[in-house]
């Protein structure tokens, strides 16, 4: 870009007609740069607005007050995903068998069964089984199904279906207001 001037020095300043030509033309830029014509391209700091600071304070503090409760809103939003969460998992579990072929399970009266709940299938032959609902042939493989809820009042009661290789099904539940005392009701056979 080459450099542009919007006037010439006259070559004679004794020519009065080139300097007041030349005059005018600077006197122009000047009222343009100091905003005095039409078209201004310049701003001037008197026509810059107020600025209210304590307006803008307020909108500041408005903002962060708004900023806080979307926050609160988004915990609770968590908290709620938790909670729908947790009941997702107790349904799922009310509807699908889970595998407990792990030895926690095979003891019936195990800690693992005081926090199961929901459903649950395990198979193995009799003798890995501790203190099932009636005594298990050691070398017949049984399958077992378990349904395990709470109460309302945070007692529990327990089912379990055994099954022999498809020949005999037995069914027996247990209650109490604890594990311990559903443990002490012992097996019922339905």
């Amino acid at each position: 870009m080459t450099n542009t001037s919007f006037t010439q020095v006259p070559l004679s300043v004794d020519e009065p007609i080139a300097l007041r030509k030349h005059l005018q033309k600077v006197v122009e830029q000047i009222d343009i740069i100091e905003g005095n014509r039409a078209g201004d391209p310049y701003v001037k700091d008197s026509d810059l607005p107020a600025v209210n600071l304590s307006a803008l304070d307020t909108s500041v503090t408005t903002l962060s007050d708004a900023v806080a409760k979307i926050q609160a809103s988004l915990d609770d939003i968590t908290d709620d995903i938790d909670a729908i969460q947790a009941i997702t998992d107790v349904t799922r579990y009310t509807i699908e068998y889970r595998n407990l072929n792990l030895s926690v399970f095979y003891d019936f009266n195990g800690t693992a069964w005081s926090t199961f709940q929901g459903k649950g299938q395990m198979g193995t032959v009799g003798s890995n089984y501790v203190s099932p609902p009636i005594p298990l042939n050691p070398l017949t493989i049984y399958q077992i199904y378990v349904e395990s809820a709470r109460t309302n009042g945070g007692g529990i009661t327990q089912s379990v279906m055994i099954e022999d290789t498809g020949v005999d099904l037995k069914v027996f539940y247990r209650t109490g207001d604890t594990f311990a005392l559903a443990l002490s009701n012992g097996w019922t056979q339905v």
